[in-house]
């Protein structure tokens, strides 16, 4: 995956919960808190596959350089 769509789906996924902070307080918390929770554990995971193509990314230039 380029680190191009990591980042637009980190965007994406921004956008998400930011919205799902504005929604109204009457929807039922225990599962809103489960989303919110959910979507911080992908984004963290998409900022390492972030960080994981970008040193790749360098390990490959590397390598050709040499």
């Amino acid at each position: 995956m380029q680190s191009s769509t990591v980042h637009q789906e980190a965007l994406d996924l921004q956008k998400q919960m930011r919205q799902n902070h504005e929604r109204p307080r009457h929807q039922d918390q225990n599962n809103f808190k489960n989303q919110i929770q959910q979507q911080e554990q992908r984004l963290k995971l998409l900022k390492q596959r972030g960080v994981v193509a970008a040193k790749l990314q360098q390990q490959g230039q590397l390598l050709v350089g040499h």
